[in-house]
């Protein structure tokens, strides 16, 4: 109670040195000092050692909760180099029916020309196309923005070059133009090829008809032939059989005749003998008659039957000619039907390869005017521009040195590019691989957390001593990275659970009680009472509340202090 009898002596003092003052002022400060003494001592005498409460204040939040692995590591910015990426390579064409062709170094008379360096720098020794530097702006350690310049061409260089790519455009125009007239007048020669490869295909058809229908034609003539001969001697025959029937009947008349004549008696019969007799003398007149006409009608016979034999082996021939015919006109048609189709395929061939050809010089074409619009664009005034943002850490070029195609210009740190590199036990990498999402917080950055990428993963590494085995993982930032920097201590947390949309508090914020769970708020009089919430998933440091709160609601976190005994107060 020290500090209160310091209190009055200050008072006391107070009060006796300033005598201007009123007496009523004096009164008022003993009765505070009074009510004073009165709550101290009231204090000490009822709370000897007791806890002051204070509280502190933090609202419930809607957002996602994550939990997963955790590790710690340092921030890493990359780094990206610029380079002179126009190509400055002289025109050359890729049409081999082009008689046009340049190397590096000359194009038509013009181009660069020389094998040795010319004084604007613009080439090398070995011909290939480059820009000398006039000066330089950029320097290590320089802060740089997209669009700043960093160096300065001679404008000698820069028209020389200028001059060659017009004339690699110029050159490349010529070939082109050179190709599609060639094209043209070979389409229209192989047009004309093919269409009269049409015509004898046309006519292979038509002759392979006409020659087998001649071929049936003489088929059909011999078999005719042979038919008649045939049906002739059909005829032949049945005469033969009616003249040998005849003879038949007559040499029956010709016996009969004979019977009656020899059994006739010729003094007492004369007219009968007579009658018999002539009856016997005109069937053997018949009979010889029909017999001579048989012999005869056999000769014919066989002579038709050599005919039909003629005959027979003509249309042997015929279809044997038919045969073989057949197969020739057939192989002639087939090698004329070959030529057609090989002419089609030669045209199909030869009119995509000349325009082919003609597509590539096409494509020659519009890659030197390519060149030069790049060229244009890029060589602006003579000044090359920066492409990145960040901090300068080399420059490649100095004032006088020479540029060309893929020159690093300057490097620079890529904020946009930060990552960090860890060791993950093998055996928290079961939720681990590329592609996975992880969360990343720096210390010195409280209020900011990113989200990040797991990129890369190094191969199993063994640690002998402790046994254990790790991979480098390795994670890149997303979003805004600009205000970190090198080395800086960053804490990664792999994700392996998460909530999303739920409203969570501080765990320190839940007072949990038999089972029960609540939370600390002010009423509308600013007492401090208990509400009870429903809680969920937990990353460690928050908990969902399911029920009892929304976004927004104030809740309190109580602190504690002791007091301490004095004045032997107990």
């Amino acid at each position: 109670m020290n500090h209160v009898r310091d209190f009055f002596r200050k008072i006391k003092d107070w009060v006796m040195g300033s005598r201007k003052h009123k007496i009523i002022t004096a009164v008022i400060c003993i009765l505070v000092v009074g009510a004073l003494v009165t709550e101290i001592v009231i204090s000490a005498v009822s709370s000897g050692n007791e806890e002051a409460v204070t509280y502190r204040e933090t609202k419930a939040e809607k957002g996602e909760l994550t939990v997963g692995v955790e590790e710690d590591g340092t921030i890493a910015v990359g780094t990206s180099t610029q380079t002179f990426d126009i190509d400055l390579s002289a025109y050359a064409s890729s049409s081999d029916s082009s008689d046009f062709s340049w190397s590096n170094g000359g194009a038509m008379g013009g181009g660069m020309g020389g094998d040795s360096q010319s004084s604007s720098g613009s080439t090398t020794a070995s011909g290939t196309r480059q820009l000398q530097v006039q000066e330089v702006y950029a320097s290590v350690g320089q802060n740089v923005s997209k669009g700043d310049k960093l160096m300065k061409l001679t404008e000698s260089s820069v028209n020389t070059i200028r001059t060659d790519l017009e004339q690699d455009v110029n050159n490349a125009l010529l070939t082109y133009n050179k190709q599609k007239t060639q094209q043209t007048l070979s389409d229209l020669e192989d047009s004309q090829t093919l269409e009269t490869n049409k015509s004898y295909g046309s006519y292979a058809q038509t002759q392979l008809t006409v020659t087998q229908q001649q071929l049936q034609d003489a088929v059909d003539d011999a078999q005719k032939t042979l038919d008649d001969a045939n049906s002739d001697m059909t005829d032949l025959q049945d005469e033969l059989t009616e003249m040998q029937s005849h003879v038949t009947t007559y040499a029956k008349l010709q016996e009969n005749a004979k019977f009656s004549k020899d059994g006739t008696d010729k003094e007492n019969e004369i007219y009968w003998w007579l009658t018999a007799a002539s009856a016997y003398e005109s069937a053997t007149d018949m009979v010889d008659t029909l017999s001579d006409n048989i012999d005869k009608q056999e000769d014919l016979i066989k002579a038709q039957q050599q005919e039909i034999d003629k005959d027979t082996t003509a249309l042997n021939d015929a279809q044997k000619a038919f045969d073989v015919g057949q197969i020739t006109a057939q192989a002639e048609y087939d090698k004329d039907m070959l030529d057609y189709d090989n002419a089609q395929e030669l045209y199909d061939t030869g009119t995509g390869q000349t325009a082919l050809t003609t597509d590539e010089a096409k494509d020659d074409y519009s890659d030197a005017q390519s060149k030069l619009d790049d060229f244009d664009d890029t060589v602006k005034e003579q000044i090359i521009y920066s492409d990145y943002d960040g901090v300068i850490t080399a420059v490649g070029p100095a004032a006088d040195d020479y540029i060309g195609t893929d020159s690093e210009l300057i490097t620079v740190n890529d904020l946009d590019k930060a990552t960090v590199t860890v060791s993950v036990d093998e055996d928290d990498m079961t939720d681990i691989a590329e592609g996975s999402s992880a969360n990343v917080y720096c210390p010195a950055l409280p209020d900011e957390t990113f989200t990040a990428e797991v990129t890369e993963i190094g191969d199993a590494s063994y640690d002998t001593q402790t046994k254990t085995t790790t991979h480098e993982v390795t994670v890149t930032l997303d979003g805004e990275t600009k205000s970190l920097f090198a080395g800086m201590t960053a804490e990664v947390t792999f994700i392996t659970k998460q909530t999303k949309d739920v409203t969570y508090i501080s765990n320190r914020a839940v007072i949990r009680d038999d089972g029960v769970s609540y939370v600390l708020m002010k009423d509308d009089s600013g007492k401090v009472v208990k509400n009870e919430i429903t809680t969920g998933f937990s990353d460690g440091n928050n908990v969902e509340v399911k029920s009892g709160l929304t976004e927004g609601d104030t809740v309190l976190i109580e602190s504690k202090a002791s007091t301490t005994q004095e004045c032997g107060v107990s």
